[in-house]
């Protein structure tokens, strides 16, 4: 989306452990992120009058 960042990460699993690999990736993700001090971006609009 527009205020998004998309992230592909295909770890490979077995079926037993999907679930768990999947979240603890995608926690890992975001706390790596945010330990980086990324910010995800916001919509902006950027609006110019003229008289």
């Amino acid at each position: 989306g527009l205020n998004s960042v998309e992230l592909l990460a295909l770890p490979y699993t077995n079926c037993d452990t999907y679930w768990d690999v999947y979240w603890d990736t995608r926690q890992k993700i975001v706390e790596a992120l945010g330990a980086a001090g990324y910010e995800a971006p916001l919509p902006q609009r950027v609006v110019t009058m003229v008289k």
